[in-house]
C-alpha cells in the first residue's frame, strides 16, 4: 500500500473512531442517568413539623418550650424565627406573650426574653410533653406545674443557671437562655431526650402552578395598641411573612419571621381576679380558621384529653412541612 492509500485510510479511519468513542461515552453517561431516575430515595421526617432531617435518630427528640415575653419594651426577642410552633395569646393587661416550641436538636444562641408562665399555655404544652422553661408564673399556673408531668426549668430557683441575664438590657426585660444551657440542664437532671407525644399530620408543598396568584392577608388586632398582627402571603415561598405594629417582624439578630402555617385558634376567656389573669377555655372544641397554601380553611380545633388537634372538613388536618403560628383569639 502506497502512502497516498495509506494516508486516505487514516483520514477515513480517524472520524470512524471518534465517532464510536463519543458513542460510546453516551452510552456510559447515559445507563448511570437512568439508574438514578429509578432509583427512590427514602426521606425521613422529624414529628415535631414534618421537617426532612439525617437520621433516624433526629426523629423524635423531645421538644423545650419556652415562654417568651412580647411586651413593647421588651422588643425584639430572639429566637422566634427558630421555633417549630409558637403559641400567642394575650395576657393579664391585654399584652400578648409567646410560648415557643423547639426542636429537641436545634442551636440557637440565644433565646428570649424568658419571662413567667400562665395555666393556659402550660394545657397546650403538655401534648408535646416538653422540657418547659420560664421564669416564674401566676399561682395557679405554679401549682399546675406541680401537678405537669413535663420537666420544668424555672430561673426562679437553683435552675436559675440554665439562665444568664444581657446587662445591655433593663430587667425584667433581659432574660435569656440558650440551646447549650438546655442541653446542660437536660443532662444534669437526667432527662429522657426521646419524645412522647402524638404528632401533627404534614405534607410536602404543592406546586408553584397550584399556589393562587393572589391570597387573602391575614390581620389581627390584638386588644392593646402597638400589638396588632399580619401575615402577608409570599407565592414563590409558599410562606407567610409576618408583621408585628405595622413592620416586618424582626428577631433582636435582624431576621424575618415566616411561617409555613398560620392558624387563628378562637376560644372564650373571662378575668378571675383584680391582677387580670384570665381563665381560657381550654377544653372541648371550637372555631378555628387555618392558613396554608396561600388559601384559608374554616376549621374546626379540640382537644381531648389534651390532645390538640386541627380539622377540615375532611378530617385532621395536613399541615405543610414546616413551622406554625398558633394565634389564639378571645372572642
Amino acid at each position: 500500500m502506497d502512502n497516498t492509500k495509506i494516508k486516505l485510510f487514516i483520514i477515513i479511519l480517524i472520524p470512524a473512531v471518534i465517532v464510536a468513542i463519543a458513542a460510546a461515552l453516551r452510552i456510559v453517561v447515559f445507563i448511570p442517568d437512568k439508574k438514578i431516575k429509578e432509583k427512590q430515595v427514602h426521606k425521613i421526617y422529624r414529628l415535631l413539623d414534618g421537617m426532612p432531617v439525617r437520621t433516624e435518630g433526629l426523629v423524635n427528640l423531645k421538644p423545650w418550650a419556652i415562654m417568651i415575653e412580647n411586651h413593647y419594651d421588651s422588643r425584639p426577642a430572639s429566637g422566634l424565627d427558630k421555633a417549630s410552633l409558637v403559641f400567642e395569646a394575650e395576657t393579664e393587661g391585654k399584652i400578648t406573650r409567646f410560648m415557643a416550641i423547639f426542636d429537641g436538636a436545634s442551636d440557637i444562641k440565644k433565646i428570649g426574653p424568658v419571662r413567667s408562665v400562665r395555666p393556659y399555655f402550660i394545657l397546650w404544652a403538655e401534648k408535646w410533653d416538653p422540657v418547659f422553661l420560664h421564669s416564674g408564673g401566676s399561682p395557679d399556673a405554679l401549682a399546675r406545674l406541680k401537678d405537669s408531668l413535663m420537666y420544668n426549668i424555672n430561673e426562679i430557683s437553683s435552675d436559675g443557671i440554665f439562665f444568664w441575664r444581657d446587662k445591655s438590657r433593663s430587667r425584667p426585660h433581659n432574660l435569656y437562655t440558650s440551646s447549650s444551657l438546655i442541653n446542660e440542664a437536660i443532662a444534669a437532671k437526667e432527662i429522657d431526650g426521646t419524645g412522647a407525644y402524638k404528632p401533627w399530620l404534614f405534607k410536602d408543598d404543592i406546586v408553584l402552578e397550584k399556589r393562587p396568584q393572589t391570597a387573602e392577608d391575614i390581620k389581627i388586632d390584638f386588644t392593646e395598641p402597638g400589638y396588632e398582627v399580619f401575615y402577608k402571603y409570599d407565592r414563590d415561598k409558599n410562606s407567610y411573612l409576618r408583621y408585628l405594629d405595622e413592620d416586618k417582624h424582626l428577631t433582636a439578630e435582624g431576621n424575618e419571621i415566616w411561617l409555613k402555617n398560620v392558624i387563628l385558634l378562637k376560644t372564650t376567656a373571662k378575668i378571675i381576679d383584680s391582677e387580670g389573669r384570665l381563665d381560657v377555655a381550654l377544653k372541648g372544641q371550637g372555631s378555628a380558621e387555618i392558613f396554608l397554601d396561600g388559601k384559608k380553611i374554616e376549621g374546626v380545633w379540640k382537644n381531648i384529653d389534651g390532645d390538640l388537634k386541627f380539622y377540615d372538613d375532611s378530617g385532621e388536618m395536613v399541615f405543610n412541612r414546616g413551622n406554625i403560628w398558633i394565634e389564639v383569639i378571645f372572642g
